[in-house]
């Protein structure tokens, strides 16, 4: 509300965009714009992760620096973005 309060519109002036696409996001005006990530597939690679590191460890194995996990997001377009202004 504090855009409208000061005279602006979502998503006239500004677009507003969630995380996590909570079932919240379909209901509030305007209805919420957001990227929904594969919670599962997340906790699954976090799994795995974390029993690779268990069983380096158990090994002796401490040469892993880390890494990088990609998932696919989905926008899912609702009412709080609109088209971008010159």
């Amino acid at each position: 509300h504090a855009i409208q309060d000061r005279g602006f519109s979502v998503p006239g002036d500004y677009s507003v965009v969630g995380f996590d696409d909570l079932p919240e996001a379909a209901y509030v005006f305007p209805r919420l714009t957001t990227v929904a990530q594969p919670i599962r597939d997340v906790g699954q690679q976090a799994a795995r992760l974390l029993e690779a590191l268990i069983e380096e460890h158990q090994t002796g194995d401490e040469s892993r620096q880390g890494a990088i996990v990609k998932v696919p997001v989905t926008l899912i377009e609702r009412d709080s973005t609109g088209p971008v202004r010159n």
